[in-house]
């Protein structure tokens, strides 16, 4: 895909968006270069919520065999396009997989917001113990590539309707929407909901560590954006944070663990 860059963005414009213009990508060499230099232990690997089913096939291919040579320090998701047949969860049944995932609404041809026309993934999720990342766009602020138009009132309908026993990822802080769970309603439909704070530094400062810790606790998980981002340098801004230590040991892992990334 690195090598073949142009010919992807060209099928793919949601690719094309994000990685046309020259931004970095990453093998899995470099992963592991960059978890050993940031002291991380495992990383979540997600995959690219491509459009064309046989792109996603690609693309798992090569998350599931990095991840089953990394002596169990990559954590896999795949990709799947929601509405297609259940191939790529039948190629990998039996599979040591964790869930599905960064998918794109917008790109994808999705309404996170009917939670029913997604009924087929969500089954295929809850039969096998998967989380299901989808990605959220804060609907104020700047643009920038990858910002789309699945927002918190996207997620709430699709909170709302649900099955309880989903585990949702939010990437992002859910683009905002774990602020509403000050709100009882949303609040509780949301004991499954797990927020990430990927490229935090893009969108929020340093206030944003402390107030999901508060408002999710036990939800939070650190997550870096590599190669967008450094896990270096994610991980001291984490850590500088003025987290306690308990708050921090929980970020930094000990949430994953509790939700079953492990």
């Amino acid at each position: 895909m690195i090598d073949a860059r142009t010919d992807f963005s060209r099928r793919d414009a949601w690719f094309g968006e994000l990685y046309g213009g020259g931004a970095r990508m990453a093998t899995r060499d470099d992963l592991l270069r960059s978890m050993d230099l940031a002291g991380i232990d495992k990383s979540v690997v997600m995959a690219f919520g491509w459009r064309r089913e046989a792109d996603c096939t690609t693309g798992n291919d090569y998350i599931m065999e990095s991840a089953a040579r990394s002596d169990g320090r990559f954590l896999p998701f795949i990709s799947v396009v929601p509405g297609d047949r259940d191939a790529e969860f039948d190629r990998w049944n039996g599979s040591h997989l964790y869930g599905v995932g960064e998918l794109y609404a917008g790109s994808q041809g999705f309404d996170m917001g009917d939670a029913s026309s997604l009924a087929p993934l969500l089954d295929n999720c809850l039969k096998r113990d998967l989380f299901l990342c989808v990605h959220v766009s804060e609907p104020a602020g700047h643009s920038y590539p990858g910002k789309d138009g699945n927002g918190p009132a996207q997620v709430a309908a699709f909170v709302r309707d649900m099955p309880p026993d989903l585990k949702l990822i939010l990437p992002h802080w859910g683009g905002g929407f774990g602020f509403y769970e000050l709100m009882p309603e949303i609040a509780a439909r949301t004991s499954n909901c797990f927020y990430d704070s990927a490229a935090s530094h893009l969108l929020y400062d340093q206030h944003v560590y402390g107030l999901m810790t508060r408002l999710a606790p036990g939800r939070v998980l650190f997550g870096s954006d590599f190669p967008l981002t450094s896990q270096r340098r994610m991980l001291r801004r984490v850590r500088n944070a003025g987290l306690d230590e308990d708050d921090l040991a929980a970020f930094l892992g000990d949430n994953a663990v509790g939700a079953g990334l492990t």
